[in-house]
């Protein structure tokens, strides 16, 4: 059984510091492993999303995260520390598309849809396929409520599809 190398050992801090909301202690952990590995994708990854946050060095951390995803495209988490860069510069598309990249690798991702839906990507959550919000959208809103968990999608030939809060779809509306 080898034992975990000390750069291992600070990334696997980092992630844990990171779950309890402890970016400081984070960045630290991260910075020491990126240090130690320079060349790990995961470390640089993570590195960059926490210095964009606390050290303000965006551009370094969308650096850091793009290098570790052309190192290994198909890490769903890559799309999410960059998106979430993205997400705190105000940078609304360039989040949304992260966020979406990252769900085609992983489509189960919780993290990624949470992330994706609290973009509110579209004027209403009833009708996504609206970009920019309407009397209608506003009005749907205020009907139903912002937070029902009913949703309408557009489908090519099919028409449009109603999803409820459990899941259920409805054709053809």
């Amino acid at each position: 059984m080898m034992e975990a190398t000390p750069e291992k050992q600070q990334f696997e801090a980092g992630l844990a510091m990171l779950g309890r909301d402890d970016v400081n202690g984070a960045l630290k952990a991260f910075e020491g492993a990126y240090r130690h590995d320079n060349e790990e994708p995961r470390y640089m990854s993570y590195y960059g999303l926490c210095i964009a946050a606390r050290r303000g060095a965006i551009g370094m951390g969308i650096n850091l995260c793009v290098a570790a995803i052309k190192k290994e495209f198909r890490r769903a988490e890559f799309y999410l520390n960059l998106g979430r860069i993205y997400k705190m510069t105000g940078n609304r598309k360039g989040a949304t598309n992260a966020f979406r990249k990252g769900l085609r690798f992983d489509p189960k991702s919780e993290p990624l849809k949470k992330e994706l839906a609290d973009l509110r990507v579209g004027g209403s959550r009833m009708i996504p396929f609206i970009k920019k919000p309407n009397p209608l959208s506003r009005l749907l809103d205020l009907v139903f409520g912002k937070e029902t968990g009913i949703s309408i999608h557009k489908q090519r030939r099919r028409g449009f599809i109603l999803t409820t809060a459990k899941g259920e779809t409805h054709s053809k509306i």
